[in-house]
């Protein structure tokens, strides 16, 4: 069972759910083989999730992800960006190599606690949570950067007649 890899990469937390469309997936191999160590994945932290269409199954690492934020998706119709095709994820680990999610992965200390109400953005639509700053804030930090990077004399700064490596050292950084 640990050799499939989209179990291999729900047990690194990357991603911490998968989901499979449930009509017509009942005689795949991978299907019954979850049936018949449902038991034992349940145990392990692993649990099981079904949209509230009702097409689309969801199994999820209980220590990466919290069933509130499966649920926060599901009902905002993002529970596919949350919860990728099984399909999908299981084929692009398998060619993942030494970038296997599972090489990078630290141990949960236990059980996922729910994140914000709403899921994350899909990376080709996601807009900044902050505007950036106005280009008058910009210059002037543009600014205070390019005067940080000149050398003063050895005779100023916060330490005089310290030395440019000490003075530089000393200098507040913007």
């Amino acid at each position: 069972m640990i050799k499939v890899p989209a179990l291999q990469a729900l047990l690194a937390g990357a991603p911490p759910a998968v989901s499979m469309t449930l009509k017509g997936s009942e005689d795949r191999d991978e299907v019954k083989m979850l049936a018949e160590h449902k038991d034992e994945l349940l145990k392990a932290g692993f649990a099981f999730y079904r949209s509230m269409s009702g097409d689309l199954g969801v199994m999820y690492n209980s220590l990466r992800i919290h069933p509130q934020d499966l649920q926060a998706a599901d009902k905002q119709g993002k529970l596919r960006a949350l919860a990728p095709d099984f399909d999908l994820v299981n084929h692009e680990v398998a060619k993942m190599g030494l970038k296997h999610p599972i090489h990078f992965a630290t141990p949960p200390t236990g059980l996922a606690a729910p994140t914000a109400t709403t899921p994350p953005q899909a990376a080709s639509g996601a807009l900044p949570l902050t505007p950036p700053p106005a280009a008058a804030v910009q210059r002037k930090l543009a600014q205070a950067r390019i005067m940080n990077l000149q050398p003063g004399a050895p005779t100023s700064g916060p330490e005089p007649g310290g030395g440019r490596l000490l003075n530089q050292v000393l200098k507040g950084v913007v």
